[in-house]
């Protein structure tokens, strides 16, 4: 398995995540894709560190991804807290830089979940700006039902083996995307795996990404809630979190 950089990682919470810059994640990435098993890739947002406290698949998830990068200004500020400071890397970026990379270097892309169709507008999307994308699979991400209609989540994962990504992103619900990654990755037969959230939903156009000037400020997730209100309860998390982690001090790393 690749190890983790030297660079000592910052706990938040009693979970990882790694000081990188979003060129230096690029790079990691590159290397992972050059091994023969699956690594995971986290994108950090203090919702998720609490969802973790209540959801042992997220937090292996957390304790075993090669690459955990903060995309939050809630992550920076713990880290803050610390002494430590860490570059917001947002995991809409992240997954456009390493779709450019594919469309260069011929890696295979999967894309799955979001709702019927949004995967597909996806790939779609990422080709037409990304020429020479290599998409080899998408599927949305309701494989969970016994109904006759939906694929299981076993068909799901040999359709993913079989197609043999270089990098499978992955956009179903927290807690349960990350975790499911984790408790899968031995079995999808894919280089790198990530977990983007709601990117696909922006990708395509279903929703819209908050103003350059909102996401240099820290407010994207504000935004996002304007357009998905019912996230509200949701956000009521972020104070629980501010409160956790003030204090905080540096662990030793592992």
């Amino acid at each position: 398995m690749v190890k983790n950089a030297s660079v000592k990682r910052i706990a938040i919470s009693g979970l990882w995540v790694d000081p990188v810059t979003e060129e230096e994640a690029v790079d990691r990435v590159r290397s992972f894709v050059e091994g023969g098993e699956c690594l995971q890739i986290l994108t950090a947002n203090p919702l998720m560190i609490l969802a973790a406290e209540k959801d042992d698949g997220l937090k292996e998830a957390f304790r075993s991804a090669e690459l955990v990068v903060a995309d939050s200004v809630g992550i920076q500020w713990a880290a803050r807290l610390q002494g430590r400071r860490l570059e917001k890397i947002s995991g809409i970026d992240l997954m456009e830089r390493l779709c450019a990379e594919a469309a260069g270097r011929g890696w295979r892309v999967y894309f799955l979940g979001a709702a019927p169709g949004v995967a597909e507008d996806t790939a779609r999307v990422l080709i037409a700006r990304y020429p020479g994308l290599n998409v080899v699979g998408t599927h949305h991400g309701y494989f969970k039902g016994k109904d006759n209609v939906h694929p299981s989540e076993e068909d799901i994962i040999q359709r993913i083996a079989q197609a043999k990504p270089d990098l499978l992103f992955v956009a179903l619900p927290t807690p349960f995307q990350d975790g499911w990654i984790h408790k899968n990755r031995a079995r999808l037969n894919a280089k790198v795996a990530m977990g983007v959230g709601g990117s696909f939903d922006v990708i395509s156009g279903r929703l819209r990404r908050a103003p350059v000037w909102m996401r240099a400020a820290g407010l994207e997730w504000l935004f996002r809630l304007i357009q998905e209100p019912q996230r509200a309860y949701r956000m009521r998390g972020l104070p629980v979190f501010l409160f956790k982690t003030f204090g905080a001090r540096p662990s030793k790393n592992t």
